[in-house]
């Protein structure tokens, strides 16, 4: 710990307070909170820069409005730890840990908390929702939407600004957090001026025509054009608001500046009186407060683990991490093929794809927070002939279903997504944990899925997928740092004939892309206990067995490259054993274990069905009638359907009995 003695804010009684605070007492508070945050955090990690840069903002609106009475809706969800102190939550000592201040909003904390989903774009539609419910109910509290880092992006935002734009007896305020840049207030004349010119051709022609003039002067002609267009950017976007918006006939107030109390809270007052939708557009900066959040990095601190509160300087020094490894790989990878493209949906950095977009910044596209648009998009350069790789957290894959059945699926478009922080992330609670893919995915013709366990096989795996051309690609892998290299040999017809029973199977041929799939990490010749186990888990069975020796014995550790579709050499191997432990990082239902439970049953009691499927008897001598298969104990580990509290992953899997002692319980 850095500061033994941390700010407390244990003698304010919040929200009250705030109502009765002067403006210069409401200044002195933002710079407690501001001091508040970055001391806890620093003991925690947490989303810090996000949080910093909505002080004034979160203020303004307790000071405005009535927690109690109205209806406070964040967008996203990670910017309201001021909230949470501001409604009397100013423990911060476990924040995203078992039995702390979850990092999003929580309604078993607060009655205040309403919108716990942490995924973007989505608060407009449930301010939408809540204040027309506000309408019929002849209630006349007010809604009032926060939305900002990137959420306006997603295209419900602009499905809900569409439909509230129909009702004009909505008391909703909404809140552009815009924290993309700062502007000054003396661009304002000149920004309807320049806004006019950029419509036309002649102002593309002048353009052109000054940039090339400029790159004519070498380094010095090159940052001269950078400082002009980076303010005509800021320029066009800040009138570009007021057009968009007035254009949906919704009333529009700013841009103002977020970091000015007497700004915000005029804004805000000045909306009340206002008996329709109001929006305030707000000019924020991340990391407002703290220089090394606001210079230190790109994202400015966006989320960041334990550090110290003076310099900013992270504590722990990381490991090599999945992300990372798959981002340097894939680098390779498309240096040499340049049929690769990568794709992200506003998170380069964080799913590893910045070492890309330094070599072959051409060839990397980052979408915004717009899942759905990034695989239709994909779906498009596939038809082109490209190979898109899709770097996305597995929790907001949920959101790309549809984009995946219809417009990659059907027309088997060659895509490969790489699923980060894919099974229990954790600490960010029920909605960033990405333990639904393989159960969600499992249901789409034209797809394999994979689940590496160290650095080679991640490696291995996306040189595989991207030389892959008639179907989806589906790589999983967690959160955290990457786990060391293990041993591995192929399953084969030699391994069979040493290792099997009689009553294995033998299929005539593989199934196509499913060749020498199978790997064995532990091999033992008694057929007791068979662990089939997907990705990182790997370790936790050896690490069981290492634990037990006596299960060394008579247990073989097995897994596959890619494990769906089913592969029919494990319905093959599964029958020679008594007992069978299938473990999986994601849901139960509907998961691999359930499927490949499916496969089981369709060939337990039939030789016919056998025989159809193109299975062959292998060295049975007894008659048809004696045949009988062994059919082993199944036992199916994974997470049970439902929503897991922020804890740590290895809290989450030990809980669902995957962790070696885990794996014990369950051995014979």
């Amino acid at each position: 710990m850095y500061n033994i003695y941390m700010l407390s804010l244990d003698s304010y009684n919040f929200p009250d307070d705030i109502k009765k605070m002067s403006l210069a007492r409401l200044e002195k508070l933002s710079k407690e909170i501001r001091q508040f945050l970055i001391e806890n955090i620093a003991e925690t990690g947490g989303h810090l820069g996000p949080n910093l840069g909505v002080v004034e903002l979160t203020l303004g609106i307790f000071k405005v409005y009535n927690p109690d009475e109205d209806f406070f809706i964040y967008d996203v969800g990670h910017q309201t730890y001021v909230h949470k102190i501001l409604t009397g939550r100013t423990n911060f000592s476990a924040l995203r840990q078992a039995g702390g201040l979850s990092g999003y909003p929580n309604r078993s904390e607060s009655s205040a908390d309403i919108l716990e989903n942490s995924h973007a774009s989505v608060s407009l539609s449930w301010a939408d929702g809540i204040s027309r419910a506000n309408i019929l109910q002849k209630n006349n509290s007010t809604t009032v939407a926060l939305v900002g880092d990137g959420a306006l992006a997603g295209g419900m935002i602009w499905e809900a600004i569409n439909h509230i734009a129909h009702s004009m007896d909505q008391k909703l305020i909404i809140i552009i957090n815009d924290n993309g840049m700062a502007y000054g207030e003396t661009v304002g004349g000149l920004a309807h001026h320049l806004s006019a010119m950029t419509g036309s051709k002649t102002y593309y022609d002048i353009e052109h025509q000054a940039k090339e003039t400029l790159k004519k002067l070498g380094n010095f002609g090159k940052i001269v054009y950078k400082i002009i267009h980076n303010f005509k950017i800021g320029v066009k976007v800040s009138v570009l608001p007021k057009r968009i918006f007035s254009d949906f006939d919704i009333r529009y107030i700013g841009p103002i500046n977020g970091h000015s109390l007497i700004d915000v809270i005029h804004a805000f007052e000045q909306a009340n009186r206002y008996k329709e939708p109001v929006i305030i557009h707000a000019i924020t900066q991340k990391g407002q407060g703290f220089l090394a959040a606001k210079h230190g990095n790109k994202d400015n601190f966006h989320t960041i683990g334990k550090f110290n509160p003076k310099t900013g300087q992270p504590i722990a020094k990381h490991s090599p991490c999945w992300s990372h490894i798959m981002g340097k790989y894939l680098e390779k990878l498309a240096s040499k093929n340049d049929k690769i493209v990568a794709i992200s949906a506003a998170m380069l950095e964080p799913v590893g794809l910045e070492y890309m977009q330094k070599k072959i910044p051409d060839r990397v596209y980052d979408v915004g927070i717009a899942e759905p648009h990034a695989v239709g998009f994909a779906a498009g350069l596939a038809y082109k002939g490209l190979h898109p790789v899709l770097a996305v957290y597995s929790t907001f894959a949920n959101r790309i279903y549809d984009q995946l059945l219809f417009d990659v699926s059907l027309h088997k478009a060659p895509i490969t997504l790489c699923l980060d922080r894919a099974g229990a992330t954790g600490d960010d609670g029920p909605s960033h944990n990405g333990i639904w893919d393989i159960s969600l995915f499992s249901s789409i013709p034209n797809i394999r899925m994979s689940a590496p366990w160290d650095k080679q096989s991640l490696q291995m795996i996306l040189q595989e997928a991207v030389k892959i051309d008639n179907c989806i690609t589906l790589i999983r892998y967690p959160k955290g740092d990457i786990l060391p290299d293990l041993p591995t040999r192929q399953l084969s017809n030699k391994f069979n004939k040493k290792f099997a029973s009689k009553t294995f199977f033998e299929t005539e041929s593989a199934q196509e892309g499913l060749e020498n799939n199978i790997l064995c990490f532990h091999a033992s010749e008694k057929k007791d206990n068979l662990i089939i186990v997907l990705g990182p888990l790997i370790h936790s069975a050896l690490k069981c067995l290492q634990n037990n020796k006596k299960y060394s014995q008579n247990t073989t550790i097995i897994s596959c490259r890619w494990f769906f579709p089913i592969d029919e050499e494990l319905v093959k191997i599964s029958f020679g054993y008594k007992n069978i432990i299938i473990a999986e990082d994601g849901i139960l239902q509907g998961g691999f274990g359930e499927s490949f439970l499916a496969k089981l049953n369709k060939y337990k009691n039939s030789f016919k069905a056998l025989e159809k499927a193109n299975f062959k008897l292998n060295a049975l001598k007894t008659k048809t009638s004696e045949r009988k298969l062994t059919i082993p104990k199944i036992n199916l580990l994974g997470i049970e359907k439902g929503f897991q509290s922020a804890d740590s992953r290895d809290n989450i899997l030990r809980n669902n009995n995957l962790d070696a002692c885990g794996f014990a319980k369950f051995l014979i």
